[in-house]
Protein backbone atom coordinates (compact mmCIF):
# COMPACT_ATOMS: atom_id res chain seq x y z
CA UNK A 1 0.00 0.00 0.00
CA UNK A 2 1.90 3.00 -1.61
CA UNK A 3 1.02 6.56 -0.01
CA UNK A 4 -2.46 5.70 0.76
CA UNK A 5 -4.62 8.85 0.71
CA UNK A 6 -7.59 9.09 3.49
CA UNK A 7 -10.79 11.05 3.08
CA UNK A 8 -11.61 12.52 6.62
CA UNK A 9 -15.56 13.00 7.29
CA UNK A 10 -16.69 14.91 10.65
CA UNK A 11 -20.25 15.25 10.78
CA UNK A 12 -21.36 18.69 13.17
CA UNK A 13 -23.97 20.28 14.42
CA UNK A 14 -24.49 23.95 16.05
CA UNK A 15 -20.51 22.72 17.93
CA UNK A 16 -18.23 25.61 15.89
CA UNK A 17 -15.98 25.99 19.16
CA UNK A 18 -15.28 21.80 19.76
CA UNK A 19 -15.17 21.75 15.98
CA UNK A 20 -12.32 24.38 15.90
CA UNK A 21 -10.64 22.32 18.80
CA UNK A 22 -10.82 19.51 16.71
CA UNK A 23 -9.89 20.68 13.46
CA UNK A 24 -6.75 22.32 15.59
CA UNK A 25 -5.50 19.12 16.41
CA UNK A 26 -5.75 17.93 13.05
CA UNK A 27 -3.47 20.63 11.60
CA UNK A 28 -0.50 18.89 12.15
CA UNK A 29 -1.77 15.64 10.81
CA UNK A 30 -2.83 17.39 7.24
CA UNK A 31 0.47 15.80 5.30
CA UNK A 32 -1.26 12.48 6.23
CA UNK A 33 -4.43 13.49 5.21
CA UNK A 34 -6.36 13.93 1.11
CA UNK A 35 -8.95 15.87 2.65
CA UNK A 36 -11.34 16.54 5.72
CA UNK A 37 -15.10 16.98 4.44
CA UNK A 38 -17.13 18.90 7.14
CA UNK A 39 -20.85 17.93 6.89
CA UNK A 40 -22.69 20.72 8.51
CA UNK A 41 -26.54 20.33 9.85
CA UNK A 42 -26.55 23.33 12.40
CA UNK A 43 -28.80 26.01 12.77
CA UNK A 44 -26.54 28.87 12.22
CA UNK A 45 -23.48 29.80 10.15
CA UNK A 46 -20.94 29.60 12.79
CA UNK A 47 -19.39 26.57 11.47
CA UNK A 48 -19.17 27.88 7.67
CA UNK A 49 -17.68 31.11 8.77
CA UNK A 50 -14.87 28.75 11.06
CA UNK A 51 -14.34 26.56 7.52
CA UNK A 52 -14.31 30.27 5.47
CA UNK A 53 -11.80 31.57 7.78
CA UNK A 54 -9.56 28.49 7.95
CA UNK A 55 -8.70 29.14 4.20
CA UNK A 56 -7.17 25.81 3.62
CA UNK A 57 -7.84 23.82 0.50
CA UNK A 58 -7.89 20.59 1.94
CA UNK A 59 -10.61 21.29 4.20
CA UNK A 60 -14.06 21.16 2.35
CA UNK A 61 -17.31 22.53 3.81
CA UNK A 62 -20.92 20.73 3.08
CA UNK A 63 -24.57 21.70 4.39
CA UNK A 64 -27.23 19.51 4.95
CA UNK A 65 -30.76 21.06 6.16
CA UNK A 66 -31.68 17.24 7.65
CA UNK A 67 -30.16 17.01 11.13
CA UNK A 68 -29.01 13.25 11.17
CA UNK A 69 -25.77 11.27 11.55
CA UNK A 70 -26.83 8.99 9.24
CA UNK A 71 -27.40 11.24 6.34
CA UNK A 72 -24.30 12.96 7.14
CA UNK A 73 -21.88 10.32 7.02
CA UNK A 74 -24.16 8.99 3.68
CA UNK A 75 -23.21 12.21 2.66
CA UNK A 76 -19.61 12.46 3.46
CA UNK A 77 -18.71 9.04 1.81
CA UNK A 78 -20.79 11.12 -1.09
CA UNK A 79 -18.61 13.81 -1.57
CA UNK A 80 -15.59 12.03 -1.00
CA UNK A 81 -12.96 12.08 -3.44
CA UNK A 82 -12.86 9.13 -5.94
CA UNK A 83 -9.67 8.37 -5.52
CA UNK A 84 -9.01 7.69 -1.85
CA UNK A 85 -8.76 4.66 -0.55
CA UNK A 86 -9.76 5.14 3.18
CA UNK A 87 -13.21 7.02 4.88
CA UNK A 88 -12.07 7.86 8.12
CA UNK A 89 -14.82 8.93 10.19
CA UNK A 90 -13.86 11.56 13.49
CA UNK A 91 -16.28 13.51 16.12
CA UNK A 92 -16.12 16.63 16.11
CA UNK A 93 -15.19 17.05 19.69
CA UNK A 94 -12.35 14.96 20.09
CA UNK A 95 -8.14 15.06 20.48
CA UNK A 96 -6.05 13.15 18.29
CA UNK A 97 -2.47 12.28 19.20
CA UNK A 98 -0.02 13.18 15.85
CA UNK A 99 0.38 9.14 15.60
CA UNK A 100 -3.14 8.49 15.04
CA UNK A 101 -3.35 7.98 11.07
CA UNK A 102 0.08 6.27 11.15
CA UNK A 103 -1.06 3.76 13.29
CA UNK A 104 -4.30 3.34 11.75
CA UNK A 105 -2.82 2.76 8.46
CA UNK A 106 -0.16 0.34 9.83
CA UNK A 107 -3.11 -1.67 10.93
CA UNK A 108 -4.82 -1.74 7.64
CA UNK A 109 -0.79 -2.46 6.20
CA UNK A 110 -0.04 -5.79 8.27
CA UNK A 111 -3.47 -6.98 7.77
CA UNK A 112 -4.21 -7.02 4.06
CA UNK A 113 -7.63 -8.71 5.22
CA UNK A 114 -8.96 -5.51 7.10
CA UNK A 115 -12.11 -3.67 6.44
CA UNK A 116 -12.44 -1.68 9.28
CA UNK A 117 -9.88 0.22 12.09
CA UNK A 118 -10.96 2.53 15.28
CA UNK A 119 -8.50 3.63 17.65
CA UNK A 120 -9.48 2.35 21.48
CA UNK A 121 -11.29 5.43 23.10
CA UNK A 122 -10.53 5.12 27.09
CA UNK A 123 -12.72 8.28 27.89
CA UNK A 124 -15.78 6.62 29.45
CA UNK A 125 -13.79 3.96 31.24
CA UNK A 126 -13.50 3.41 35.13
CA UNK A 127 -17.46 2.46 36.29
CA UNK A 128 -17.64 1.60 39.53
CA UNK A 129 -18.30 -2.33 40.95
CA UNK A 130 -21.64 -2.04 41.05
CA UNK A 131 -22.49 -0.61 37.84
CA UNK A 132 -20.73 -3.84 36.42
CA UNK A 133 -22.31 -6.24 38.25
CA UNK A 134 -25.62 -4.82 37.26
CA UNK A 135 -24.64 -4.17 33.41
CA UNK A 136 -23.62 -7.89 33.37
CA UNK A 137 -26.71 -8.81 35.28
CA UNK A 138 -28.72 -7.82 32.10
CA UNK A 139 -26.37 -8.26 29.24
CA UNK A 140 -26.27 -4.01 28.93
CA UNK A 141 -23.30 -2.13 27.37
CA UNK A 142 -19.97 -2.42 29.70
CA UNK A 143 -16.38 -2.26 29.52
CA UNK A 144 -14.81 -5.69 29.41
CA UNK A 145 -11.26 -6.65 30.05
CA UNK A 146 -9.71 -7.55 25.62
CA UNK A 147 -13.06 -7.47 23.48
CA UNK A 148 -15.82 -5.73 21.41
CA UNK A 149 -18.44 -7.85 20.49
CA UNK A 150 -22.09 -7.97 21.36
CA UNK A 151 -23.55 -9.94 23.79
CA UNK A 152 -27.37 -8.55 23.66
CA UNK A 153 -29.36 -6.07 21.29
CA UNK A 154 -29.13 -3.88 24.13
CA UNK A 155 -25.71 -5.03 25.26
CA UNK A 156 -22.14 -4.72 23.39
CA UNK A 157 -18.77 -5.14 24.98
CA UNK A 158 -15.92 -2.50 24.95
CA UNK A 159 -12.50 -2.73 25.78
CA UNK A 160 -10.70 -0.64 28.46
CA UNK A 161 -6.92 -0.71 29.31
CA UNK A 162 -5.66 -2.69 26.02
CA UNK A 163 -2.24 -3.32 25.40
CA UNK A 164 -2.28 -4.85 21.83
CA UNK A 165 -4.64 -5.11 18.38
CA UNK A 166 -7.59 -6.97 19.04
CA UNK A 167 -10.35 -8.30 16.26
CA UNK A 168 -13.60 -6.17 17.21
CA UNK A 169 -17.54 -6.93 16.36
CA UNK A 170 -18.32 -3.25 15.94
CA UNK A 171 -16.48 -0.15 16.51
CA UNK A 172 -17.57 3.40 18.06
CA UNK A 173 -18.45 6.13 16.12
CA UNK A 174 -16.49 8.06 17.68
CA UNK A 175 -13.48 7.07 15.49
CA UNK A 176 -13.91 4.72 12.42
CA UNK A 177 -11.81 4.06 9.54
CA UNK A 178 -12.72 1.78 6.89
CA UNK A 179 -11.67 0.75 3.50
CA UNK A 180 -13.40 2.60 0.92
CA UNK A 181 -14.72 -0.16 -0.91
CA UNK A 182 -17.12 -0.93 1.95
CA UNK A 183 -19.56 1.52 1.21
CA UNK A 184 -20.00 0.13 -2.45
CA UNK A 185 -21.85 -3.03 -0.46
CA UNK A 186 -23.75 -0.93 2.43
CA UNK A 187 -24.37 2.78 3.73
CA UNK A 188 -25.60 3.98 7.24
CA UNK A 189 -29.40 3.21 7.30
CA UNK A 190 -31.05 6.34 7.47
CA UNK A 191 -33.94 5.22 9.23
CA UNK A 192 -31.89 6.04 12.21
CA UNK A 193 -32.88 9.52 12.10
CA UNK A 194 -31.68 12.87 14.08
CA UNK A 195 -29.20 11.66 17.10
CA UNK A 196 -29.09 8.25 17.29
CA UNK A 197 -27.01 6.26 19.06
CA UNK A 198 -26.67 2.71 17.36
CA UNK A 199 -25.69 3.54 13.70
CA UNK A 200 -22.18 2.98 14.44
CA UNK A 201 -23.14 -0.23 16.03
CA UNK A 202 -25.44 -1.31 13.14
CA UNK A 203 -23.56 -0.42 10.30
CA UNK A 204 -20.03 -2.27 11.81
CA UNK A 205 -21.77 -5.21 13.14
CA UNK A 206 -23.61 -6.11 9.76
CA UNK A 207 -20.23 -5.60 8.03
CA UNK A 208 -18.78 -7.82 10.52
CA UNK A 209 -20.86 -10.35 10.03
CA UNK A 210 -19.95 -10.38 6.08
CA UNK A 211 -16.11 -10.18 6.99
CA UNK A 212 -16.17 -11.52 10.40
CA UNK A 213 -12.31 -11.09 10.90
CA UNK A 214 -11.75 -7.93 9.01
CA UNK A 215 -12.55 -5.41 11.94
CA UNK A 216 -9.86 -4.38 14.31
CA UNK A 217 -9.35 -1.94 17.53
CA UNK A 218 -5.77 -0.40 18.33
CA UNK A 219 -4.98 1.18 21.46
CA UNK A 220 -1.58 2.48 19.42
CA UNK A 221 -3.40 5.15 17.77
CA UNK A 222 -3.67 7.93 20.55
CA UNK A 223 -7.20 9.67 20.51
CA UNK A 224 -9.37 11.48 23.42
CA UNK A 225 -13.36 12.22 23.65
CA UNK A 226 -13.84 15.47 24.94
CA UNK A 227 -17.56 14.42 25.09
CA UNK A 228 -19.00 17.95 24.28
CA UNK A 229 -22.48 18.02 26.23
CA UNK A 230 -24.21 20.87 23.46
CA UNK A 231 -26.87 19.49 21.28
CA UNK A 232 -27.05 16.20 23.29
CA UNK A 233 -30.46 14.83 23.93
CA UNK A 234 -32.25 15.70 27.02
CA UNK A 235 -31.85 12.33 30.00
CA UNK A 236 -35.16 11.14 29.10
CA UNK A 237 -35.53 11.84 25.36
CA UNK A 238 -32.04 9.58 25.55
CA UNK A 239 -33.35 7.16 27.35
CA UNK A 240 -36.26 6.83 25.04
CA UNK A 241 -33.56 6.98 21.86
CA UNK A 242 -31.60 4.37 23.70
CA UNK A 243 -34.36 1.51 23.95
CA UNK A 244 -35.61 2.51 20.35
CA UNK A 245 -32.50 2.58 18.39
CA UNK A 246 -31.50 -0.89 20.11
CA UNK A 247 -34.85 -2.56 19.37
CA UNK A 248 -34.53 -1.33 15.85
CA UNK A 249 -30.78 -2.91 15.73
CA UNK A 250 -32.30 -6.05 17.38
Amino acid sequence: MKNPKLSVIIPTYNRSDDLKTTLNFMTALLKEIKEILIIDQSKDDKTKKLVTSLKNSKIKYYYSKIPSITIARNLGVKYASKTSDFICFIDDDVNLGNNYFQEILKVFRDNPGAKAVGALDNSSSGENIWNRFTQALFFLRRRTKDKAIIVSPYGNLYPENLNRLINAQWLPGVNMCYRKEVFKEQKFDENLLGYTVAEDIDFSYRLYQKYPTSLFITPFAKIEHRGSQLERTPTEKMAYVNQVDHFYFF
